[in-house]
């Protein structure tokens, strides 16, 4: 993560998302000393983010405000000023609709039934990262995240991919589910209220692990981990040793000669977070609506 961090072209596109990493680390790390050292780089990345995105650009799309409002909430987090681009995200919001944001209105339902089981579910998937970041800087992204989060018993019951592409849909559509009800691994989850979401985990964790998937795998067991299973699991004790067995040589793990910077950092990221310690805070009470 370090060396695509240092990377100037790779931080340029992504930074906002190697901030996340290390944010989560300070954070959410059980190891005192690895949220230190954490907050050290993050507060460094900020510092460089910052002065990368100083304004937001005229006519900025609502990926590009995304984008700006993920950096710009994780760098005050870190003790960098972002005020003046917050303030920015959050006046340029109102010239786009929920359907420009979101591709549908929660206004008016979830994503519609009719698509077809991978764009519907990469649909709701974005839509839940796209309000929660909305909601950090107090900008409107087409909806507030519990407009948004309230329609998940619609989403289910989930559906048995056919192609590997719907298998990725569904899957991070509950991570991400799971990750912005908990706050990214701040706060433990009930599993009376997500039990539809932890039986997919459950069920289909050795599935990940057969095709050698260390990115897959390592969602899998941090959202696991949330939901209080640990390496007494034997699930969980097969996953971890599966990632410690993928491991590249330089401390990675991915296609080590891959040229995709986003799917090499982001396979380390979930690796690791799918094998480190925890302090979950105790679970808050259940978003949905009472059936």
């Amino acid at each position: 993560m370090g060396g695509i961090a240092d990377d100037p072209r790779a931080f340029a596109a992504d930074g906002e998302d190697l901030l996340l990493f290390y944010y989560e680390m300070s954070v959410t790390s059980a190891d005192a000393s690895l949220r230190r050292l954490a907050a050290a780089r993050g507060h460094e990345l900020a510092l460089r983010w910052c002065g990368l995105h100083p304004v937001v650009p005229a006519g900025a799309s609502p990926d590009a405000l995304l984008m700006l409002a993920g950096g710009a909430w994780v760098s005050e987090r870190f003790g960098v000023p972002a005020g003046g681009l917050r303030k920015a995200i959050r006046r340029a919001a109102p010239a786009y609709s929920a359907k420009d944001f979101l591709g549908f209105d929660p206004a008016l339902g979830p994503p519609p039934p009719g698509l077809s089981v991978k764009a519907r579910y990469d649909m709701w998937c974005d839509a839940l990262i796209t309000a929660y970041t909305g909601d950090l800087i107090g900008a409107r992204f087409g909806a507030a995240y519990a407009q948004v989060i309230r329609w998940l018993p619609a989403m289910r019951p989930y559906p048995l991919p056919v192609m590997q592409s719907e298998f990725d849909a569904v899957t991070y559509s509950i991570t991400h589910a799971i990750y912005t009800l908990n706050h990214y691994n701040v706060y433990a989850v009930d599993r009376a209220c997500l039990g539809p979401e932890f039986a997919w985990l459950t069920g289909h964790l050795p599935d990940v692990i057969r095709l050698q998937d260390p990115e897959t795998t390592g969602e899998f067991l941090d959202t696991l981990r949330s939901f209080g299973m640990t390496e007494t699991d034997p699930s969980v004790r097969a996953g971890v040793e599966f990632l410690l067995s993928a491991q590249n040589a330089d401390g990675s793990w991915g296609d080590p000669k891959g040229t995709d910077t986003y799917t090499r950092y982001h396979s380390t990221w979930t690796a690791i977070d799918g094998l480190r310690e925890y302090r979950f805070k105790r679970a808050r009470a259940c978003p949905l609506p009472a059936r």
